[in-house]
């Protein structure tokens, strides 16, 4: 909380200045920093337990299934780009 209040000190000591562009960087990372306290306080008041855990598993899944997609395309890639090489090469032996 005290990290909070100095922060928009600063940015408003900063505003005055005239460095707008500072200030908007301070706000911006004391509440980045105030999210996860924000969310677990919702959290218990909501009786949400194990969110964090249920999101990564989301975000596994799905990450696991943009890597089978990519690896099919480099291996689609590797075998179109194998078979073009040997095509040029008996062409020219």
């Amino acid at each position: 909380m005290f990290y909070n209040t100095s922060s928009i000190m600063g940015s408003i000591s900063s505003i005055a200045r005239g460095d707008v562009g500072g200030a908007v960087a301070k706000v911006e990372s004391s509440l980045a920093k105030t999210i996860p306290l924000a969310l677990s306080f919702l959290s218990r008041i909501f009786k949400i337990s194990g969110i964090g855990q249920k999101i990564n598993a989301i975000i596994g899944k799905i990450k696991g299934k943009i890597d089978s997609v990519i690896k099919k395309i480099i291996d689609k890639a590797a075998s179109l780009e194998a078979h073009l090489f040997s095509s040029i090469f008996s062409y020219f032996m």
